[in-house]
């Protein structure tokens, strides 16, 4: 009998309580995170008329992350990673609950404070989460794992993103707030049930080690070549980034519903999340999970999401430009999913806090400097937002070709990654233990 393709996520989760426990964190506060994100966009935009007051608000969300990510890496590594998420989900959802008076103020920096304090916040949460992950599963498990990471994100997103549309719409931007913030504390609850992660009781303390720690992340990048060109992925598809605000302008300028953006914004958002769901499914599904074939299918993705963005550039409808949305991120997820799983699969267990905290670090500076820029050039060059958007698709066919070179190069390009059936550890290290689920 052919096996279903939700069945290994369906396992996943049913046998692994330690991974289910991490999921369900990650599900309930991700779904707070999208009404509140469409509620603040629509805010701006409707009070300040300007896609550069939009893209300094994503500026605030993601450049934090770069300054933040690699000291919040060491963090993740040195401490227990189960404490780092629960401390963080209370803290998030305090800073939250104070948008809500952020709303009611005439200005809008208190707007962009709380964001700047949010996204501090996010930036000790992911790595510990990503880093925690395969402690937590089975080798073989991984890309499933990551799989369902990934569409978990894109779920949300999209449930998020529509309902927070119509919660703004119907009920107030300060009820999508309060919603945010009671998910954050509903997350801690969760994870608060996950085990101790006690990071390696040999470890270096002082308060020297962390430089030092952090230096010994970025040396074996220099000296795995294969690691770093691997790291680069996601930040070269944020060069990008500034489609997402292009949501919100054409969801505000070109493709408005009703009274106010946040309706055809939060649909935009919607189908995006929509597409990312399915993506990693269909990549899997379609084009093989082998090293191998995860590294050859990042090219497609960079092309399938350039092409999309061109198609949505130039669409003349609301249901042509959300069908563009949703084809442009069922190709970024996949490069999400594909190069997160590369990326475990050649990290010692003892970097990878380090490490993904210095992949977020690029991938969000990419995706603010874009953001930022393509407000500045509607506002301040009066490029129309169409032109920006074919202009970004373009772009992202040229990542999508040097990596498609890399990858004929692998014999030196990818040295020093690992397979499957490879530890993904330095010889002398032992392979941890899997906690729950594992072998």
């Amino acid at each position: 009998m052919r096996r279903r393709p939700l069945e290994p996520y369906r396992a996943l989760l049913a046998g692994n309580p330690e991974f289910r426990r991490l999921w369900i964190g990650q599900l309930i506060s991700q779904l707070g995170d999208w009404f509140s994100s469409i509620a603040i966009y629509s805010l701006l935009i409707e009070r300040t008329g300007s896609g550069e007051a939009v893209a300094l608000a994503m500026l605030a969300q993601f450049l934090p992350l770069f300054l933040i990510g690699p000291p919040a890496g060491v963090l993740a590594d040195r401490i227990d990673r189960r404490r780092i998420l629960i401390a963080t989900d209370i803290l998030r959802a305090a800073v939250v609950a104070c948008l809500i008076l952020a709303e009611r103020q005439s200005g809008v920096g208190l707007v962009y404070g709380l964001l700047i304090g949010q996204v501090v916040l996010s930036a000790f949460f992911e790595p510990a989460r990503a880093a925690m992950v395969p402690t937590v599963t089975k080798r073989s498990d991984w890309l499933v794992a990551n799989t369902l990471a990934g569409m978990t994100w894109s779920v949300m997103l999209a449930l998020g993103a529509g309902l927070g549309g119509g919660v703004s719409a119907l009920l107030g931007r300060s009820a999508a707030f309060g919603i945010d913030s009671l998910t954050f504390l509903a997350s801690a609850a969760v994870l608060w049930r996950l085990r101790p992660q006690p990071p390696d009781p040999g470890r270096e303390r002082g308060l020297a080690a962390p430089a030092r720690e952090f230096r010994e992340g970025i040396s074996y990048l220099a000296r795995n070549q294969g690691l770093a060109v691997i790291l680069s992925v996601k930040a070269l598809w944020g060069v990008g980034g500034g489609i997402l605000l292009l949501y919100t302008v054409f969801g505000e300028r070109i493709f408005p519903l009703g009274k106010g953006a946040a309706a055809s914004i939060g649909l935009l958002y919607a189908v995006r999340g929509v597409g990312a769901a399915v993506g990693p499914i269909l990549g899997r599904a379609l084009l093989g999970s082998s090293p191998e074939k995860l590294r050859r299918n990042i090219a497609l993705s960079f092309f399938l999401g350039g092409a999309s963005y061109l198609a949505f550039s130039q669409a003349p409808s609301l249901p042509l430009a959300l069908l563009a949305a949703f084809l442009s991120h069922v190709g970024g997820s996949m490069m999400w999913v594909f190069s997160t799983t590369l990326l475990q699969l050649a990290c010692p267990e003892k970097l990878r806090g380090r490490i993904f905290a210095v992949e977020m670090a690029g991938v969000t500076l990419t995706m603010s400097v874009s953001s930022y820029l393509t407000g500045v050039a509607m506002d301040r060059w009066e490029i129309e937002p169409r032109t920006l958007a074919a202009l970004l698709g373009a772009y992202l066919f040229l990542p999508g070709a040097v990596w498609g070179w890399l990858v004929r190069k692998s014999g030196r390009t990818f040295e020093g990654t690992v397979l499957p059936e490879e530890p993904a550890v330095h010889p002398e290290e032992p392979i941890l233990p899997v906690t729950a689920g594992g072998e």
